[in-house]
């Protein structure tokens, strides 16, 4: 068979696994009735330091009015402090705390378990060639006093349905992770469609990389690029670069977070690309232009899902 058949084979048999027909454990991509609408400006409450120049993830603090935020690829290993307003707080300031013994390859988003800790997710991948994607579990730092912290858990992880280096679709990418009821999901940001894959962790072998199982996917309109859950997954929030999306779980459950209310706002923010709850009905988000945005959810539409 000559490349070009070896190619078109490839393709169908990928598409057939997980493209937006069905897959096993996934059932159909989930599609939703949005409204004729231009997209809004978000209120700007503030500006990043220069020190945080990319800032790629978010995620709420131990203390109130605390939130977390990181440099994607190209930065040292480390996270900042910051408040609502984008300035930097605590001891180290726009130096920011080292996590030492990490690897900042490209770190894409940060997520609260609930549990007194920050998972890092060094996800980027860009061109789908990465074969050590890792995720990092660090005690949630007291922002006032720390300058470093050390990682009590690193797991590398893989996507089962991914078996070439890149492969024919390049929808293995994934700058988005939340924790839902002490279970740890990445949303995909795919590039040869816009069918936002939801992965869920199941193991956590410390020696050799864990599979992430598929459980659902939906159409977003646009590549994700970040994502939040509130009280341990009641709300899920999922940024997108013109849009917000924000899902009620059925019964909390967040492998059906795709079959439950859903709201929905187009925005236009540059590169957006983090995301946070500031409270079950306020979100932050900041993008790599240094902006800091608020957005009440009440400013968001009720849409309806097909």
């Amino acid at each position: 068979m000559n490349t070009r058949g070896k190619t078109f084979w490839a393709v169908v048999a990928l598409a057939l696994l997980t493209g937006c027909a069905t897959s096993a454990g996934t059932g159909k991509v989930a599609y939703y009735d949005v409204p004729q609408r231009g997209a809004v400006a978000l209120e700007e409450v503030g500006e990043l330091p220069r020190a945080i120049n990319e800032s790629s993830g978010l995620a709420r603090g131990a203390e109130a009015g605390v939130y977390w935020t990181m440099n994607d690829s190209g930065d040292r290993a480390r996270i900042f402090a910051i408040n609502a307003y984008g300035q930097v707080i605590g001891k180290a300031g726009a130096e920011g705390v080292a996590v030492e013994g990490a690897r900042n390859q490209d770190w894409e988003d940060l997520a609260s378990d609930f549990n007194g800790n920050l998972i890092i997710a060094d996800l980027g991948n860009n061109n789908n060639r990465r074969r050590n994607l890792t995720l990092y579990r660090v005690p949630m730092p007291d922002y006032a006093t720390a300058t470093s912290i050390t990682p009590t858990e690193t797991w590398r992880v893989h996507y089962p349905e991914q078996w070439e280096f890149p492969p024919p679709m390049n929808n293995f990418d994934c700058e988005a992770v939340f924790v839902a009821q002490d279970q740890i999901y990445l949303v995909m940001k795919h590039r040869a469609d816009r069918d936002a894959a939801l992965y869920r962790m199941d193991t956590f072998d410390k020696e050799k990389s864990n599979a992430l199982t598929l459980v659902a996917k939906a159409n977003l309109r646009e590549m994700v690029t970040a994502a939040d859950s509130w009280n341990n997954g009641e709300r899920i929030a999922v940024l997108t670069y013109t849009g917000v999306w924000v899902f009620d779980p059925p019964g909390g459950d967040a492998d059906k977070m795709f079959e439950g209310p859903a709201l929905w706002l187009p925005i236009r923010e540059g590169q957006i690309e983090a995301i946070c709850f500031m409270d079950a009905d306020t979100l932050l988000l900041t993008n790599e232009q240094r902006g800091v945005f608020h957005l009440p959810i009440s400013r968001m539409l009720t849409v309806g899902r097909r």
